[in-house]
């Protein structure tokens, strides 16, 4: 009946549209196939005539001409029909019809919807959450950064917690509160945080970030009513190995991880924000990046990659490809494949069995390994669940207490408990925290490798910038080349923050193509970065002086700098938490009036997160955070002040450090730091005459230290400048 409807609707205004509909044909029948062209014209007669076909499957879908094929092998010829008739439908009433505003939809469902204008407002939804439960919408100040709103049902009184232990997924009935929020930013990030009326932990987002879950229309009722977009529009219509991403279109992609889609033509898709890749620029091979004109390569993703019948590890082979001659590609329906073609004398991928730019997806073998490696995965997934399975049952076995961590157990295990319960904090987050002989043996090594590599890349840095050509992106790359030709290097320990002038005023700047800048000998470069070795876990931030500063600048690079070193410094009695060191750090820019409104440092794992819970340095308790601990030998830590300065600069220095013992008095015992991270601060940046004589002295030692330890392993060159570096202010 629907089809049926709307046929006759567009048969009642059908014009003489037969040129246009010629028109619209051929336009799709070169972007998406011949074969795409004749299933249009069979499915949908009436709408081009209307000359609206190639208008709404351009709103739709990528180009490709893979879309046919792909569409009858996975059955959904019905669906695609009605996923474009529908689209046509909503386009005809949006222009006929006034849409409903958000409180106006939301009290048709038995809500009151108000937007929050003060902090206060905010708050005052507190009192639907039990104790326990966060929300981030609570913490800090949401309103810098989000417009909130708040939907209480009405009868939210009369709900009782207990009616509804099982609440279906995605039931707007279950649910008493819905906190929606959207980033202020370009972003258009959307957040939906709801609370179910028994007890949680946590509220989940259960409506997926999908608006038009909670209720029909709502998405274009918050675009058109405040002007709000979400992060990606939301749809029944799934079809295989196609993502929908934010722009409303579907793209086909080649392969996933994490959230990152790797799509054909230039295109990557990272949590639905499409990037293309300018052709004339970049060759985008799956996830590796070539830039044609430099010839550096760079990986998308940090994983394994599998390439023919091996594994390619993207440490394995270099970042700067200078030997390349050429790149020839050749395409078919079939086949890709990708050819560099390398001079023989400077061949460094010789130890390879295969060069791993050649990609032949037809390859037999190739289909046979992943057969057999997809059935490994599933083989996995079916293990996995089975001991899921087996933990769930026997839980309801377990007796007298049982102490939970609420952080970390599923929520259908400790509903399935019949056992008292203890919800704590698990100990075993403190034993991890607290690094054994061995660990911290381990980790001094593998900083002493690091402090090697990004020492040899400041060389390199302070000796180059101005005088060859190079930008955010490719001096990243260089940096993982220094650190990968380190014994037992695993891969960087977090994405590298490289950012220049300005972008370092943006705390977790991410350098990109289209962000990407070249680099002088000019202004302040931060990079924030580390590594995971086999030994350990490596954080370290240096801002570098690549040419003339302005006086300000100068003047909060030393100001930061004597927060790290008062911290680093620190000598206190034990007992003592990071709650209570913060201001050493803090102070000096206090003092001033200036913040960097973020933590000054965190716990750091031993080959595993790059931050660790429980110890860490803040100026008030954020309880999520759970990183106000007592302060204890064999501790972690890192210590990173900073000034950020919008649209101006970026600075930050940050060590590792480690908690250990030091004189035990009729006072208790004291302790104090030692650093772990040697590399040298940048001397061109520090105005002296702000620094104390302690001050000074401590800077002078750490210096000393640092050129014991990494010379040994520089060759003359590197040594002469570590000397001058290192030299005693």
């Amino acid at each position: 009946m629907f089809f049926f409807y709307l046929s006759k609707k567009y048969d009642s205004i059908i014009s003489n549209y037969g040129d246009s509909m010629v028109n619209d044909l051929k336009i799709i029948k070169k972007k998406y196939g011949e074969k795409f062209s004749k299933l249009c014209r069979d499915l949908f007669p009436s709408i081009i005539e209307e000359n609206k076909l190639y208008e709404v499957l351009s709103s739709l879908f990528y180009e490709n001409h893979f879309l046919y094929d792909d569409i009858i092998h996975n059955d959904m010829v019905l669906e695609f029909q009605k996923l474009v008739m529908n689209k046509i439908e909503k386009n005809n009433i949006l222009l006929t019809e006034t849409l409903k505003n958000p409180y106006e939809l939301f009290k048709e469902k038995g809500y009151t919807l108000k937007e929050c204008h003060t902090n206060d407002e905010i708050l005052s939804y507190k009192k639907y959450y039990a104790k326990g439960e966060e929300l981030c919408t609570f913490k800090a100040d949401r309103l810098k950064t989000n417009r909130v709103f708040f939907a209480v049902k009405d009868n939210v009184a009369e709900i009782k917690r207990q009616d509804y232990k099982n609440p279906k997924r995605e039931d707007a009935y279950g649910t008493s509160v819905i906190s929606i929020q959207f980033t202020k930013d370009k972003s258009h990030i959307l957040s939906i945080k709801n609370r179910y009326n028994h007890s949680v932990d946590n509220p989940d987002a259960t409506f997926g970030n999908d608006l038009d879950r909670i209720v029909e229309g709502l998405t274009e009722s918050f675009e058109k009513t405040y002007g709000l977009k979400q992060n990606h529009q939301s749809s029944k219509f799934e079809l295989e190995n196609y993502v929908l991403a934010n722009d409303g279109k579907y793209y086909k992609y080649n392969f996933e991880r994490n959230n990152t889609y790797y799509c054909p033509d230039n295109i990557i898709i990272k949590n639905f924000k499409v990037e293309h890749f300018d052709k004339n620029k970049y060759l985008v091979i799956d996830n590796f990046i070539i830039e044609l004109e430099s010839k550096y390569i760079d990986t998308y993703a940090s994983y394994i990659e599998y390439i023919n019948d091996y594994e390619v590890y993207i440490e394995t082979f270099p970042r700067v490809f200078n030997h390349i001659e050429k790149i020839t590609i050749t395409k078919d329906k079939e086949n890709k494949i990708v050819e560099p073609l390398i001079k023989e004398e400077n061949n460094n991928l010789s130890g390879l069995e295969k060069n791993p730019f050649a990609i032949k997806d037809t390859n037999e073998s190739n289909k046979n390994k992943l057969e057999e490696t997809e059935k490994k995965l599933n083989d996995l997934d079916e293990i996995e669940k089975k001991q899921k399975e087996k933990l769930k049952e026997e839980s309801k076995e377990l007796e007298n207490t049982v102490l939970i961590d609420p952080s970390s157990v599923n929520y259908a295990i400790v509903s399935n408990l019949k056992a008292k319960t203890v919800f704590k904090e698990s100990p075993i987050i403190l034993w991890k925290a607290l690094k054994n002989d061995t660990e911290l043996k381990c980790t001094k090594w593998a900083h002493i490798k690091d402090g090697v590599a990004v020492t040899k890349f400041m060389y390199w840095l302070k000796k180059n910038a101005g005088k060859i050509e190079m930008s955010e992106m490719s001096i990243q790359s260089k940096l993982q080349v220094l650190r990968s030709e380190q014994e037992n290097y695993l891969e960087d320990s977090f994405d590298t923050i490289c950012a220049y002038k300005e972008h370092a005023a943006m705390m977790h700047y991410s350098s990109k193509p289209e962000t990407n800048v070249d680099i002088t000998n000019s202004g302040m470069l931060l990079i924030d970065s580390g590594g995971q070795y086999l030994e350990g876990t490596t954080d370290i931030t240096r801002t570098f002086v690549l040419g003339k500063i302005s006086e300000e600048e100068r003047y909060w690079f030393t100001k930061a700098l004597r927060g790290h070193i008062r911290l680093s410094d620190a000598h206190f009695l034990f007992g003592c938490s990071g709650l209570n060191l913060d201001i050493l750090a803090r102070g000096p820019l206090w003092d001033h009036d200036m913040d960097y409104q973020c933590g000054t440092g965190h716990g750091i794992g031993h080959l595993l997160n790059v931050h660790e819970s429980p110890n860490g340095f803040r100026w008030k308790v954020l309880p999520h955070r759970n990183e106000m601990c007592v302060l204890d030998e064999g501790m972690i830590t890192s210590n990173e002040p900073g000034v950020y300065c919008e649209g101006k600069f970026g600075i930050r220095h940050e060590n590792e450090m480690v908690v250990v013992k030091g004189n035990t008095n009729n006072y208790g015992q004291f302790m104090h730091f030692e650093p772990l991270t040697f590399v040298p601060f940048d001397l061109d940046g520090i105005d002296v005459s702000l620094l104390t004589n302690e001050e000074k002295a401590w800077l002078n030692n750490y210096h000393k230290e640092v050129f014991e330890k990494i010379s040994p392993y520089l060759t003359s060159d590197e040594v002469d400048w570590l000397k001058s570096a290192c030299r005693s202010i």
